[in-house]
Protein backbone atom coordinates (compact mmCIF):
# COMPACT_ATOMS: atom_id res chain seq x y z
CA UNK A 1 0.00 0.00 0.00
CA UNK A 2 0.99 3.60 -0.43
CA UNK A 3 3.09 5.21 2.27
CA UNK A 4 1.79 8.67 3.12
CA UNK A 5 4.23 11.17 4.55
CA UNK A 6 4.02 14.81 5.52
CA UNK A 7 5.97 17.72 4.17
CA UNK A 8 7.54 18.30 0.80
CA UNK A 9 10.24 16.03 -0.48
CA UNK A 10 13.44 17.49 -1.87
CA UNK A 11 15.62 15.76 -4.41
CA UNK A 12 19.06 14.99 -3.04
CA UNK A 13 20.63 14.60 -6.45
CA UNK A 14 21.70 11.02 -5.77
CA UNK A 15 18.79 9.16 -7.36
CA UNK A 16 19.09 7.97 -10.93
CA UNK A 17 17.70 10.44 -13.40
CA UNK A 18 14.39 9.62 -15.00
CA UNK A 19 13.26 8.61 -18.39
CA UNK A 20 10.39 11.05 -18.53
CA UNK A 21 8.39 8.60 -20.58
CA UNK A 22 8.92 6.24 -23.45
CA UNK A 23 5.95 7.72 -25.22
CA UNK A 24 5.34 10.62 -27.47
CA UNK A 25 5.64 13.20 -24.76
CA UNK A 26 2.64 15.17 -25.75
CA UNK A 27 -0.45 16.40 -24.09
CA UNK A 28 -3.71 17.54 -25.49
CA UNK A 29 -4.18 21.14 -24.51
CA UNK A 30 -7.96 21.22 -24.26
CA UNK A 31 -9.37 23.25 -21.42
CA UNK A 32 -11.31 20.20 -20.33
CA UNK A 33 -8.05 18.81 -19.08
CA UNK A 34 -8.45 15.56 -20.98
CA UNK A 35 -5.38 14.02 -22.54
CA UNK A 36 -5.00 12.19 -25.78
CA UNK A 37 -1.73 10.75 -24.84
CA UNK A 38 0.81 10.41 -22.10
CA UNK A 39 2.73 13.34 -20.77
CA UNK A 40 6.45 13.55 -21.23
CA UNK A 41 9.41 15.80 -21.46
CA UNK A 42 13.04 15.63 -22.38
CA UNK A 43 15.58 13.16 -21.15
CA UNK A 44 13.93 10.07 -22.61
CA UNK A 45 15.87 7.24 -24.20
CA UNK A 46 12.80 5.69 -25.78
CA UNK A 47 13.51 2.20 -24.50
CA UNK A 48 12.51 2.40 -20.86
CA UNK A 49 15.98 3.25 -19.57
CA UNK A 50 16.83 6.50 -17.84
CA UNK A 51 18.90 9.37 -19.15
CA UNK A 52 20.40 12.16 -17.09
CA UNK A 53 19.25 15.73 -16.74
CA UNK A 54 22.44 17.37 -15.55
CA UNK A 55 24.01 20.77 -15.32
CA UNK A 56 27.58 21.92 -14.75
CA UNK A 57 27.34 20.91 -11.08
CA UNK A 58 25.73 17.50 -11.56
CA UNK A 59 22.14 16.18 -11.47
CA UNK A 60 19.36 18.74 -11.18
CA UNK A 61 18.23 19.34 -7.60
CA UNK A 62 14.67 20.57 -7.14
CA UNK A 63 13.96 23.40 -4.71
CA UNK A 64 10.28 22.40 -4.74
CA UNK A 65 9.15 25.89 -5.65
CA UNK A 66 6.55 26.79 -8.27
CA UNK A 67 6.84 30.15 -10.02
CA UNK A 68 3.97 31.84 -11.87
CA UNK A 69 5.05 32.85 -15.37
CA UNK A 70 3.61 35.37 -17.81
CA UNK A 71 0.58 33.81 -19.44
CA UNK A 72 0.78 32.61 -23.05
CA UNK A 73 -1.89 33.65 -25.59
CA UNK A 74 -5.21 31.82 -25.34
CA UNK A 75 -5.23 28.40 -26.95
CA UNK A 76 -6.86 24.97 -26.56
CA UNK A 77 -6.33 21.58 -28.18
CA UNK A 78 -2.53 21.92 -28.43
CA UNK A 79 0.38 19.58 -27.67
CA UNK A 80 3.46 20.48 -25.64
CA UNK A 81 7.00 19.23 -26.27
CA UNK A 82 10.47 20.01 -24.92
CA UNK A 83 13.17 21.42 -27.18
CA UNK A 84 16.92 21.48 -26.50
CA UNK A 85 18.29 24.29 -24.36
CA UNK A 86 15.57 24.30 -21.69
CA UNK A 87 12.93 25.41 -24.18
CA UNK A 88 9.42 24.14 -24.95
CA UNK A 89 7.09 24.26 -27.93
CA UNK A 90 3.30 24.60 -27.83
CA UNK A 91 2.00 23.11 -31.09
CA UNK A 92 -1.26 23.73 -32.95
CA UNK A 93 -4.70 23.90 -31.39
CA UNK A 94 -7.67 26.26 -31.41
CA UNK A 95 -8.27 29.85 -30.38
CA UNK A 96 -11.72 30.94 -29.23
CA UNK A 97 -11.42 34.67 -29.85
CA UNK A 98 -10.25 34.72 -33.46
CA UNK A 99 -12.10 36.10 -36.51
CA UNK A 100 -14.77 33.41 -36.16
CA UNK A 101 -15.44 34.08 -32.49
CA UNK A 102 -18.97 33.10 -31.53
CA UNK A 103 -18.98 30.08 -33.84
CA UNK A 104 -16.38 27.34 -34.12
CA UNK A 105 -12.97 28.28 -32.67
CA UNK A 106 -10.29 29.07 -35.23
CA UNK A 107 -7.56 26.54 -35.96
CA UNK A 108 -4.17 27.96 -34.97
CA UNK A 109 -1.70 28.00 -37.88
CA UNK A 110 1.43 28.40 -35.81
CA UNK A 111 3.26 27.41 -32.66
CA UNK A 112 4.43 29.14 -29.49
CA UNK A 113 8.03 28.86 -28.34
CA UNK A 114 8.90 29.22 -24.65
CA UNK A 115 12.41 30.32 -23.76
CA UNK A 116 13.77 30.68 -20.20
CA UNK A 117 13.87 34.32 -19.22
CA UNK A 118 12.02 35.42 -22.36
CA UNK A 119 8.62 33.75 -22.05
CA UNK A 120 6.35 32.81 -24.95
CA UNK A 121 7.14 34.05 -28.44
CA UNK A 122 5.86 33.10 -31.88
CA UNK A 123 7.28 29.82 -33.15
CA UNK A 124 7.36 28.28 -36.62
CA UNK A 125 4.24 28.07 -38.76
CA UNK A 126 2.85 24.60 -39.38
CA UNK A 127 2.48 23.44 -42.96
CA UNK A 128 -0.96 22.17 -41.95
CA UNK A 129 -2.68 23.97 -39.04
CA UNK A 130 -4.17 21.23 -36.89
CA UNK A 131 -5.96 20.27 -33.71
CA UNK A 132 -6.88 16.87 -32.21
CA UNK A 133 -3.34 15.85 -33.18
CA UNK A 134 -0.37 14.45 -31.31
CA UNK A 135 3.38 14.95 -31.39
CA UNK A 136 6.57 13.10 -30.45
CA UNK A 137 10.07 14.34 -29.65
CA UNK A 138 13.02 12.55 -31.28
CA UNK A 139 16.52 12.01 -29.92
CA UNK A 140 18.01 14.81 -32.04
CA UNK A 141 15.67 17.35 -30.43
CA UNK A 142 13.30 17.64 -33.39
CA UNK A 143 9.55 17.08 -33.03
CA UNK A 144 7.18 15.11 -35.28
CA UNK A 145 3.52 16.17 -35.54
CA UNK A 146 0.88 13.60 -36.47
CA UNK A 147 -2.75 13.50 -37.58
CA UNK A 148 -5.51 15.82 -36.41
CA UNK A 149 -7.76 18.08 -38.45
CA UNK A 150 -7.36 21.49 -40.09
CA UNK A 151 -11.09 22.23 -40.13
CA UNK A 152 -14.18 21.39 -38.12
CA UNK A 153 -15.43 19.09 -40.85
CA UNK A 154 -15.44 15.65 -39.25
CA UNK A 155 -13.94 13.86 -42.24
CA UNK A 156 -11.18 16.40 -42.85
CA UNK A 157 -8.36 14.38 -41.29
CA UNK A 158 -4.67 14.93 -41.99
CA UNK A 159 -2.22 12.23 -43.06
CA UNK A 160 0.86 14.44 -43.60
CA UNK A 161 3.56 14.18 -40.93
CA UNK A 162 5.49 17.35 -40.12
CA UNK A 163 8.92 17.72 -38.53
CA UNK A 164 9.85 20.80 -36.51
CA UNK A 165 13.63 21.30 -36.37
CA UNK A 166 15.48 21.25 -33.00
CA UNK A 167 16.00 25.02 -33.08
CA UNK A 168 12.24 25.57 -33.34
CA UNK A 169 12.65 27.63 -36.49
CA UNK A 170 10.76 25.79 -39.23
CA UNK A 171 8.42 22.92 -40.00
CA UNK A 172 8.43 20.69 -43.08
CA UNK A 173 6.37 17.73 -44.28
CA UNK A 174 8.55 14.59 -44.04
CA UNK A 175 6.09 11.83 -44.92
CA UNK A 176 2.55 10.61 -44.44
CA UNK A 177 0.53 8.06 -42.49
CA UNK A 178 -1.37 5.31 -44.28
CA UNK A 179 -4.59 6.06 -42.36
CA UNK A 180 -6.47 9.34 -41.90
CA UNK A 181 -6.68 9.53 -38.11
CA UNK A 182 -7.36 12.16 -35.46
CA UNK A 183 -7.37 12.10 -31.64
CA UNK A 184 -4.42 9.71 -31.69
CA UNK A 185 -1.50 8.83 -29.44
CA UNK A 186 2.04 8.97 -30.83
CA UNK A 187 4.67 6.93 -28.97
CA UNK A 188 8.39 7.28 -29.71
CA UNK A 189 10.38 4.05 -29.87
CA UNK A 190 14.10 3.16 -29.77
CA UNK A 191 15.68 4.16 -33.04
CA UNK A 192 13.36 7.16 -33.39
CA UNK A 193 10.51 5.31 -35.06
CA UNK A 194 7.10 6.41 -33.81
CA UNK A 195 3.98 4.29 -33.33
CA UNK A 196 0.69 6.12 -33.94
CA UNK A 197 -2.42 4.49 -32.43
CA UNK A 198 -6.14 5.13 -32.50
CA UNK A 199 -9.15 6.20 -34.56
CA UNK A 200 -8.93 3.49 -37.21
CA UNK A 201 -9.87 -0.13 -37.81
CA UNK A 202 -6.12 -0.63 -38.35
CA UNK A 203 -4.98 -0.35 -34.75
CA UNK A 204 -1.63 1.32 -35.30
CA UNK A 205 1.13 2.13 -37.74
CA UNK A 206 4.85 2.72 -37.35
CA UNK A 207 6.36 5.83 -38.94
CA UNK A 208 10.05 5.95 -39.83
CA UNK A 209 11.19 9.59 -40.14
CA UNK A 210 14.40 8.56 -41.91
CA UNK A 211 12.37 7.29 -44.88
CA UNK A 212 9.04 9.06 -44.49
CA UNK A 213 7.33 5.66 -44.76
CA UNK A 214 4.62 4.42 -42.38
CA UNK A 215 3.85 0.71 -42.00
CA UNK A 216 0.42 -0.55 -40.84
CA UNK A 217 0.38 -2.74 -37.70
CA UNK A 218 -2.98 -4.57 -37.93
CA UNK A 219 -2.87 -6.36 -34.59
CA UNK A 220 -6.22 -7.49 -33.16
CA UNK A 221 -6.93 -5.98 -29.76
CA UNK A 222 -9.29 -6.89 -26.93
CA UNK A 223 -10.94 -3.45 -26.95
CA UNK A 224 -10.84 -1.87 -30.44
CA UNK A 225 -10.49 1.90 -30.77
CA UNK A 226 -11.51 2.46 -34.37
CA UNK A 227 -13.35 5.75 -33.77
CA UNK A 228 -12.52 8.85 -31.79
CA UNK A 229 -16.24 9.23 -31.05
CA UNK A 230 -17.51 5.72 -30.36
CA UNK A 231 -14.37 3.79 -29.41
CA UNK A 232 -11.72 6.34 -28.46
CA UNK A 233 -8.17 5.67 -27.37
CA UNK A 234 -7.92 7.77 -24.20
CA UNK A 235 -4.31 7.13 -23.28
CA UNK A 236 -1.39 4.80 -23.87
CA UNK A 237 2.18 4.33 -22.65
CA UNK A 238 5.09 2.05 -23.46
CA UNK A 239 6.17 -0.57 -20.92
CA UNK A 240 9.77 -1.53 -20.34
CA UNK A 241 9.21 -4.82 -22.18
CA UNK A 242 8.19 -2.98 -25.35
CA UNK A 243 4.44 -3.57 -25.00
CA UNK A 244 1.95 -0.75 -25.28
CA UNK A 245 -0.51 -0.31 -22.39
CA UNK A 246 -3.71 1.26 -23.71
CA UNK A 247 -6.94 2.55 -22.20
CA UNK A 248 -9.91 2.92 -24.51
CA UNK A 249 -12.14 1.23 -27.03
CA UNK A 250 -15.09 -1.07 -26.37
CA UNK A 251 -15.66 -4.84 -26.36
CA UNK A 252 -19.11 -5.10 -27.98
CA UNK A 253 -21.16 -2.89 -30.28
CA UNK A 254 -23.85 -2.25 -27.69
CA UNK A 255 -21.15 -0.91 -25.38
CA UNK A 256 -20.05 1.77 -27.84
CA UNK A 257 -19.95 4.79 -25.53
CA UNK A 258 -17.50 7.30 -24.17
CA UNK A 259 -16.50 4.81 -21.48
CA UNK A 260 -12.88 3.84 -21.20
CA UNK A 261 -12.03 0.15 -21.41
CA UNK A 262 -8.81 -1.48 -20.40
CA UNK A 263 -6.09 -1.51 -19.53
CA UNK A 264 -4.86 -3.88 -22.19
CA UNK A 265 -1.32 -4.84 -23.16
CA UNK A 266 -0.58 -4.75 -26.89
CA UNK A 267 2.43 -6.48 -28.45
CA UNK A 268 2.56 -4.75 -31.83
CA UNK A 269 5.44 -6.83 -33.17
CA UNK A 270 4.07 -10.10 -31.81
CA UNK A 271 0.60 -9.33 -33.19
CA UNK A 272 -1.17 -10.08 -29.91
CA UNK A 273 -2.99 -8.36 -27.06
CA UNK A 274 -4.58 -9.23 -23.75
CA UNK A 275 -6.66 -7.48 -21.08
CA UNK A 276 -4.91 -6.68 -17.80
CA UNK A 277 -7.09 -7.65 -14.85
CA UNK A 278 -10.08 -10.00 -14.83
CA UNK A 279 -12.56 -7.12 -15.09
CA UNK A 280 -10.45 -4.81 -17.23
CA UNK A 281 -13.36 -4.09 -19.53
CA UNK A 282 -15.50 -2.75 -16.71
CA UNK A 283 -13.09 -1.30 -14.19
CA UNK A 284 -11.64 1.82 -15.83
CA UNK A 285 -14.62 3.93 -16.86
CA UNK A 286 -12.67 7.18 -16.95
CA UNK A 287 -9.99 8.90 -18.98
CA UNK A 288 -6.90 8.13 -16.96
CA UNK A 289 -3.42 9.27 -17.84
CA UNK A 290 -0.93 6.47 -18.52
CA UNK A 291 2.64 7.44 -17.65
CA UNK A 292 5.79 5.37 -18.22
CA UNK A 293 8.12 5.13 -15.22
CA UNK A 294 11.93 4.76 -15.34
CA UNK A 295 11.82 1.07 -14.34
CA UNK A 296 9.41 0.18 -17.14
CA UNK A 297 6.28 0.21 -14.98
CA UNK A 298 3.24 2.27 -15.96
CA UNK A 299 1.46 4.68 -13.61
CA UNK A 300 -2.29 5.24 -14.11
CA UNK A 301 -3.64 8.55 -12.77
CA UNK A 302 -7.24 9.67 -12.43
CA UNK A 303 -10.60 8.57 -11.09
CA UNK A 304 -11.66 5.14 -12.33
CA UNK A 305 -15.39 5.85 -12.57
CA UNK A 306 -17.89 8.53 -13.47
CA UNK A 307 -20.65 7.21 -11.18
CA UNK A 308 -19.19 8.28 -7.81
CA UNK A 309 -18.27 4.77 -6.68
CA UNK A 310 -15.18 4.12 -4.56
CA UNK A 311 -12.05 3.34 -6.48
CA UNK A 312 -8.33 4.03 -6.84
CA UNK A 313 -7.02 7.17 -8.48
CA UNK A 314 -3.36 6.12 -8.46
CA UNK A 315 -2.47 2.64 -9.75
CA UNK A 316 0.86 1.08 -10.74
CA UNK A 317 1.21 -1.62 -13.40
CA UNK A 318 4.28 -3.74 -12.74
CA UNK A 319 7.11 -3.59 -15.27
CA UNK A 320 7.34 -7.35 -15.81
CA UNK A 321 3.98 -8.81 -14.74
CA UNK A 322 0.33 -7.89 -15.25
CA UNK A 323 0.01 -6.88 -11.60
CA UNK A 324 -2.04 -3.77 -10.83
CA UNK A 325 -1.27 -2.27 -7.42
CA UNK A 326 -3.61 0.31 -5.91
CA UNK A 327 -1.55 3.13 -4.45
CA UNK A 328 -4.21 5.67 -3.53
CA UNK A 329 -8.01 5.44 -3.24
CA UNK A 330 -10.56 8.22 -3.33
CA UNK A 331 -11.17 9.38 0.23
CA UNK A 332 -14.73 10.39 -0.66
CA UNK A 333 -16.45 8.80 -3.68
CA UNK A 334 -18.71 11.86 -3.92
CA UNK A 335 -15.69 14.04 -4.76
CA UNK A 336 -13.82 12.34 -7.61
CA UNK A 337 -11.52 14.09 -10.03
CA UNK A 338 -13.66 16.29 -12.25
CA UNK A 339 -10.80 16.19 -14.75
CA UNK A 340 -7.78 13.89 -14.77
CA UNK A 341 -4.70 15.05 -12.87
CA UNK A 342 -1.49 15.68 -14.78
CA UNK A 343 1.74 13.87 -13.96
CA UNK A 344 5.28 14.20 -15.29
CA UNK A 345 8.41 12.21 -14.39
CA UNK A 346 11.10 14.45 -12.92
CA UNK A 347 14.84 14.39 -13.51
CA UNK A 348 15.36 12.58 -10.18
CA UNK A 349 12.85 9.79 -10.96
CA UNK A 350 9.93 11.06 -8.91
CA UNK A 351 6.57 11.99 -10.44
CA UNK A 352 5.06 15.43 -9.93
CA UNK A 353 1.26 15.17 -9.86
CA UNK A 354 -0.92 18.28 -10.23
CA UNK A 355 -4.61 18.12 -9.31
CA UNK A 356 -6.69 16.61 -6.52
CA UNK A 357 -10.16 15.06 -6.16
CA UNK A 358 -13.01 17.52 -5.80
CA UNK A 359 -10.80 20.56 -6.43
CA UNK A 360 -11.31 22.06 -9.85
CA UNK A 361 -9.47 24.39 -10.23
CA UNK A 362 -7.09 23.84 -7.32
CA UNK A 363 -3.58 24.49 -6.07
CA UNK A 364 -2.52 21.10 -4.65
CA UNK A 365 0.38 19.08 -6.01
CA UNK A 366 2.08 15.87 -4.85
CA UNK A 367 5.28 13.96 -5.40
CA UNK A 368 5.15 10.22 -6.01
CA UNK A 369 8.37 8.21 -5.50
CA UNK A 370 8.37 4.96 -7.53
CA UNK A 371 11.26 3.62 -5.43
CA UNK A 372 9.18 3.63 -2.23
CA UNK A 373 5.58 4.09 -3.47
CA UNK A 374 5.41 7.12 -1.14
CA UNK A 375 3.11 10.04 -1.93
CA UNK A 376 4.13 13.31 -0.30
CA UNK A 377 2.68 16.82 -0.53
CA UNK A 378 4.30 19.06 -3.11
CA UNK A 379 4.42 22.84 -3.38
CA UNK A 380 1.10 24.61 -3.87
CA UNK A 381 0.50 26.43 -7.12
CA UNK A 382 0.57 30.24 -6.83
CA UNK A 383 -2.98 30.42 -8.24
CA UNK A 384 -5.77 27.85 -8.74
CA UNK A 385 -5.67 26.07 -12.08
CA UNK A 386 -6.99 23.09 -14.00
CA UNK A 387 -3.83 21.26 -15.13
CA UNK A 388 -3.62 20.75 -18.89
CA UNK A 389 -0.06 19.97 -19.93
CA UNK A 390 3.34 19.53 -18.32
CA UNK A 391 6.75 18.84 -19.82
CA UNK A 392 10.16 18.16 -18.30
CA UNK A 393 12.73 20.56 -19.76
CA UNK A 394 16.18 19.23 -20.54
CA UNK A 395 17.56 21.75 -18.04
CA UNK A 396 15.61 20.09 -15.20
CA UNK A 397 12.57 22.26 -14.34
CA UNK A 398 9.00 21.42 -15.38
CA UNK A 399 6.82 23.75 -17.45
CA UNK A 400 3.13 23.42 -16.52
CA UNK A 401 0.20 24.92 -18.41
CA UNK A 402 -3.27 25.20 -16.92
CA UNK A 403 -6.62 26.92 -17.20
CA UNK A 404 -9.02 28.56 -14.77
CA UNK A 405 -12.37 27.40 -16.23
CA UNK A 406 -11.90 29.41 -19.40
CA UNK A 407 -9.78 29.81 -22.53
CA UNK A 408 -7.09 31.80 -20.68
CA UNK A 409 -3.90 29.85 -20.06
CA UNK A 410 -1.70 30.05 -16.99
CA UNK A 411 1.95 28.99 -16.99
CA UNK A 412 4.05 27.73 -14.07
CA UNK A 413 7.62 26.51 -13.58
CA UNK A 414 8.53 23.83 -11.01
CA UNK A 415 12.14 24.48 -10.00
Amino acid sequence: MLLLACGSQKADGTASAADTTTTSGSTSGSTSGSTTGPLAGSGTSGDGTSTSTTGPDGPYVYENQVALLDSPPRRTGFTLEALPGGRALLIGGLVADGPDAGSDPDVVPGTLLWRPGEGFVAGPELQHPRFEHDSAALSDGSVLVFSGRSSHELEAKLVEVERIDPEGLASAVVGALTEARHVVTAIAEPGDTVVVLGDSSVVAERFDPSTGISTPLPVEVEFPFFSAFFAPLFSAARRGNGEIVALGGFDAFEDATFITQGPQAIDLDGNSSRPIGADAGEQADFSRQALSLPDGSVLLLGSPRLNHLPGPWLVRLDAATDTLTTLQELADPATPFHRPPVGVVLADGRVWIVGEPGKDPGVATHFYDPATDALTPGPSLPTPTIPIAAVLLDSGPVLLLGSNEGPTLSAFLLE
